[in-house]
């Protein structure tokens, strides 16, 4: 089977068997789909052999999966070749970060991979912040746009009791849920529609404030602002690299200008959902 998708300024089609298609299509059902790809376009291929399956992009070897690592590893790894594919074509700055909306402007959550951004946003949007991306945020530069990548928003098997009560339907309902429970994988994925409605989720938003996750948890969550230039280094470490760095770091520094910027100290997912609320409303 084959499709294009349309993802932020990139077309992606996929091939691949049936079975990888049914369960990646119900993953990317909210990226559009286009009848043929315009022009310089990515292509992630998986073949499926009795001793493994093969994952490529642009015709290279990406990644093999053995049979022993099951049908949700699969999955993981053609999520992570797609979101690599987007990031080579890509116009955007690209953060490792959650991205929600609220009044026209966006907040992003970022952090390297486990530290609770995901079960955060959660707790935001029960709260009626709306989702714009779970986890890569792509901003325009210049018009410091905030565009969607609407894939299902990943949570770790063990983050699931924490989750607001709200969510969990949405998680029930999730075709994921079944892969995740089989063993294959630790986490699963939702479409918070399925818990709220389809408002829940934004078409963008202007960047207006970035939060760095400190990896120590405390009894209080706090948040100490920052000058958006003097974070630039760490936050470099947390958005996809293009091929040339200054380039790179130019574009970040662009997309920070007049950017609100702190530094969180979490503690637990509701009064740390608390705290951040309080400090977007102060310094808006």
């Amino acid at each position: 089977m084959s499709l294009t998708y349309r993802m932020v300024d990139v077309d992606v089609r996929i091939d691949a068997p049936a079975s990888v298609m049914e369960l990646l299509g119900r993953s990317y059902r909210r990226f559009p789909t286009v009848a043929a790809p315009a022009g310089d376009h990515a292509v992630v291929q998986v073949d499926e052999g009795p001793s493994a399956t093969a994952i490529f992009v642009n015709g290279q070897p990406y990644k093999t999966v053995s049979p022993e690592a099951g049908g949700g590893a699969v999955m993981v790894e053609m999520a992570n070749a797609v979101i690599g594919a987007v990031a080579a074509r890509s116009n955007a700055v690209i953060f490792h970060a959650a991205a929600l909306e609220r009044d026209g402007d966006a907040l992003l959550l970022a952090a390297p991979t486990f530290c609770g951004k995901t079960l955060l946003a959660t707790h935001l949007i029960a709260r009626g912040w709306r989702m714009i991306s779970d986890e890569y945020a792509f901003v325009d530069p210049l018009a410091h746009h905030v565009t969607p990548f609407p894939k299902l928003v990943y949570l770790r098997w063990s983050s699931l009791p924490m989750v607001p009560r709200s969510y969990r339907r949405a998680i029930e309902r999730s075709p994921w849920h079944r892969v995740a429970e089989s063993g294959d994988i630790v986490f699963t994925a939702a479409d918070p529609a399925d818990g709220y409605s389809e408002s829940v989720w934004s078409d963008g938003g202007f960047l207006s404030h970035l939060l760095l996750f400190s990896w120590a948890r405390q009894e209080r969550a706090e948040i100490e602002r920052c000058d958006a230039w003097s974070v630039i280094p760490e936050t470099n470490a947390l958005v996809w690299q293009p091929p040339n760095f200054l380039d790179g770091l130019s574009r970040l520094a662009r997309s920070l200008r007049d950017v609100v910027v702190g530094r969180l100290m979490p503690s637990t997912p509701i009064e740390t959902a608390s705290t951040i609320e309080h400090w977007y409303l102060r310094t808006k």
